[in-house]
């Protein structure tokens, strides 16, 4: 006798595995912060899981103002795409206020954070931290939207403006993107590795992409037009 397993009970298993990971996660180093507790007259609701487990087609990018100096919909020939950037925000203020970002359940979610850290001089521990908040309350809230970590940009201190005072080293990049990395394999997640194009032959990013050594052109945009528009539409 034969079983055919169809997509969605596999995602939910999954979706499951990864909530229970990542629960266990924030309850030994995350003690101080209260846990979400599912309300129990809500799973009696003959319409709980199917309004739990569903996406709408929206697909959200998230982060600082790399993102939200970027028109999406424009880049990627895309209109469900919504820019959620905000100009210096850090992996702590988008957790604080992400959870009415994902009011509808979107169906992909792209995040681009934290180099506003770095530049405040945040341990990486910290910014990970943020990455497991952020990642389980989005399970806990929309445990179907698919998660994209897009790595950190490279920097160039040697093009830093008088508006960008603070800088951090490619090596710290370096070092956080590969720490990303090991997070997104961990829980099944996807990393779109977007800093490798942009790198010069000394490992930061060249002058043709930026202005600032933080900021990019349109051209960066652009060059990383082609990996993100097949992520968006896969």
């Amino acid at each position: 006798m034969t079983f055919k397993l169809s997509i969605k009970p596999i995602l939910l298993i999954a979706s499951v595995i990864i909530n229970v990971v990542l629960i266990g996660y924030v309850i030994n180093s995350l003690n101080s912060e209260p846990i979400p507790v599912v309300n129990q007259s809500n799973i009696k609701d003959d319409n709980y899981f199917s309004e739990h487990f569903k996406v709408d087609d929206r697909v959200l990018f998230v982060g600082n103002s790399l993102i939200y100096r970027c028109d999406w919909k424009e880049l990627l020939d895309n209109q469900n795409i919504e820019n959620k950037g905000v100009g210096g925000i850090t992996t702590y203020e988008i957790f604080m206020r992400y959870n009415n970002i994902i009011k509808g359940k979107p169906k992909k979610i792209f995040f681009l954070m934290g180099i506003n850290d770095l530049l405040k001089d945040a341990p990486e521990n910290l910014i990970m931290e943020n990455y497991h908040r952020i990642l389980y309350q989005l399970k806990a809230s929309s445990p179907l939207t698919e998660v994209y970590f897009l790595s950190l940009l490279p920097v160039n201190p040697e093009l830093r403006s008088d508006d960008t005072p603070e800088f951090t080293t490619n090596e710290t990049v370096d070092h956080l993107n590969l720490t990303i990395k090991n997070f997104t394999d961990t829980f099944g997640l996807h990393y779109v590795d977007v800093n490798s194009i942009l790198k010069n032959e000394e490992g930061s990013i060249d002058s043709t992409y930026s202005e600032d050594g933080v900021h990019i052109t349109q051209l960066a945009y652009e060059k990383m037009k082609t990996i993100l528009k097949e992520k968006v539409e896969e």
